[in-house]
């Protein structure tokens, strides 16, 4: 097969055809690379064309432009494949993390409430989505909104997701959670990641403060640690109780040593007794430090809570009245009293 080229033409068309050959080969990788099996057959057919073509235009003398064509055209085609994908990346990157006027502008198109809040509390703020110190419940609420949100572009998802990261893994944990059924795959690839990390991180932190040694300080920065890690939302049910139980364990340890830190080990055993169901133990916890110091508000609320979850209702009134009585300006306590009948 020939092209019908005219006296003197032969050059000149032979260069065209190549032209088209390569631009059809370019064409094929591209295609094939774009996934499925449509864009598999779109390629293998423009590949097949750009052959014919190179074959029509390289008989006769030119055997060895023919050679040549052969043995570029698969390479060139690869070259600006490799290229296109290259200058798909570094567009991507800036597209990735979008500043908070454009976050602001989709989510406002979306969500008018979320951007209305967003707009109120950030007023000020124009060059990333959310300040480093914004509050958790500042990001929480329009994070949620824009991830559960189908029209949102995947970018603005990512990036949103992306800031959460200096929030505390208590605040963050959900979203992230989520997030992992997103339909968008790199969405779902950064979120399983960035669980990963902050797991790992709490383990190292384990890992370091059990290697420190058993001073008290150590010992109950060992304790706070591992209720975090039970609090974070990472762990299932089983693993977090047995973190809550082993750190119940150091705590109790401390508060039966006595010392100046007694009295904290008490408060954050008070609170892991009753996160583990424990309301009695919960109870008797904090009213010993009730005992040492009765206009401790923080300790009067905690038994107030682990009264009602014990259902004694005798302590619960009388941690009600001293709670009113030692802060006259909260109704909380009040409050509660009336709600419970079972307490009068």
């Amino acid at each position: 097969m020939r092209l019908p080229l005219g006296p003197g033409s032969s050059d000149a068309a032979t260069l065209v055809a190549a032209a088209a050959a390569l631009a059809l080969e370019a064409g094929a990788f591209v295609w094939a690379l774009g996934g499925g099996r449509q864009a598999l057959a779109v390629g293998l057919a423009a590949h097949a064309a750009a052959c014919l073509i190179a074959a029509a235009a390289c008989g006769g003398p030119r055997r060895w432009l023919q050679l040549l064509l052969a043995l570029l055209l698969p390479p060139a085609g690869v070259a600006v494949c490799a290229l296109d994908a290259c200058l798909a990346v570094f567009s991507r990157g800036k597209t990735e993390f979008p500043l908070y006027d454009e976050l602001l502008r989709e989510l406002r198109a979306r969500s008018p409430a979320a951007a209305e809040q967003l707009m109120e509390e950030l007023s000020g703020h124009s060059s990333e989505f959310a300040p480093a110190h914004a509050p958790a419940e500042l990001l929480v609420a329009p994070v949620a909104s824009l991830m559960s949100d189908a029209d949102i572009a995947p970018e603005l998802k990512l990036a949103a997701i992306r800031n959460l990261t200096h929030l505390s893994p208590t605040d963050s944990v959900p979203l992230v959670k989520e997030a992992l059924r997103s339909d968008v795959p790199a969405i779902r690839f950064y979120a399983a990641r960035l669980l990963s990390n902050l797991e790992d991180g709490f383990s190292r932190r384990l890992r370091k403060l059990q290697e420190a040694g058993d001073g008290p300080e150590k010992l109950q920065e060992l304790a706070r640690a591992r209720l975090e890690f039970a609090e974070s939302g990472l762990l299932e049910s089983a693993d977090a109780r047995r973190h809550r139980e082993r750190a119940a364990e150091t705590l109790r340890q401390l508060a039966a040593a006595g010392g100046p830190r007694a009295a904290q080990a008490r408060a954050a055993l008070a609170r892991a007794e009753l996160e583990l169901g424990r309301a009695s133990l919960a109870l008797a916890t904090s009213e010993q430090n009730l005992a040492d110091d009765p206009s401790d508000a923080a300790a009067r609320r905690l038994a107030l809570e682990a009264a009602l979850a014990a259902r004694d209702y005798a302590a619960f009134r009388r941690h009600a009245r001293e709670l009113a009585r030692h802060l006259p300006a909260s109704e909380l306590a009040r409050d509660l009293e009336e709600r419970c009948p079972e307490s009068r």
